[in-house]
């Protein structure tokens, strides 16, 4: 299975906090942030809900923001409920799947292969979303077990590129991208916050330059390369680091696959 939330961006979540005054479960802190996970019902148990915190720190909880989260039960599997943003989910495209990936993941990495359904909520844990677990979309997203395509570049097709990591991302460019250059523009495209949670392994961002305009190519695996939410989420990357880094002049944004081909491209 595929750490899915690795393999692409990981998007701006509207974190929210809980109103205090119900029965919402007991209560833990998430070690490191400013998160809160509550948990209740029969059989759900506060390793389960630091397990989920713990892994939540990577692409949910951060050190800067409030968020709470319940865990409970739901039949033979469990219910994670976000409380999150109404509005933001709704004017936001591609979150539906981003969630389903992360319900595909708690199960397999956290929570037993178990179904894990998610719920969007108020401030009081009142539901404005459901997000059931989708089968079919779990099965997509198994690989063969000798597929190591998670995102991260042919190395051969980036031997003459200069290499650095920087807050979980490796930045490649070439001349006539200069190094200076590529402190700006990477420094820029960090600072929009939509590679927060990646790693250096599967957050590639790559820097080249066509006569006088910039070029800013990002790999994707090849399971999510067709799925609308990608090119939707793609389109909105593209859009932000263009005002970040690029606003006067011309810039070209492309996904492409790990063999470096262009699959999608947006001009400005």
């Amino acid at each position: 299975m595929k750490t899915v939330l690795k393999s692409l961006l990981v998007l701006p979540l509207a974190v929210m906090v809980l109103s205090s005054c119900s029965d919402y479960g007991k209560k833990i802190k998430v070690e490191g942030t400013k998160g809160e996970i509550y948990y209740k019902g029969e059989g759900v148990t506060e390793s389960d809900a630091k397990k989920v915190g713990d892994y939540l720190k990577k692409d949910f909880f951060s050190n800067d923001k409030a968020a709470s989260v319940q865990l409970t039960k739901d039949g033979d599997g469990y219910m994670v409920r976000f409380v999150y943003d109404k509005e933001y989910y709704e004017k936001t495209k591609g979150l539906e799947d981003f969630f389903k990936l992360m319900a595909v993941n708690l199960s397999k990495e956290v929570l037993g292969d178990k179904k894990v359904n998610i719920a969007l909520s108020e401030t009081d844990f009142k539901d404005f979303k459901s997000i059931p677990w989708d089968e079919a979309f779990a099965k997509a997203q198994q690989e063969p077990a000798d597929s190591k395509d998670n995102g991260t570049p042919s190395s051969g097709g980036l031997a003459d590129y200069d290499k650095e990591v920087s807050d979980g991302v490796t930045f490649y460019w070439k001349k006539p991208v200069t190094d200076a250059e590529a402190e700006m523009i990477g420094k820029a495209i960090i600072a929009t916050g939509d590679f927060k949670g990646g790693t250096p392994e599967t957050t590639n961002v790559i820097m080249e330059k066509e006569g006088d305009r910039y070029l800013v190519k990002y790999p994707v695996s090849a399971a999510y390369i067709d799925q609308p939410s990608t090119l939707d989420l793609m389109e909105a990357v593209s859009k932000k680091i263009k005002d970040a880094a690029f606003a006067n002049v011309p810039f070209s944004f492309y996904m492409v696959d790990v063999n470096m081909k262009p699959v999608k491209s947006w001009d400005y």
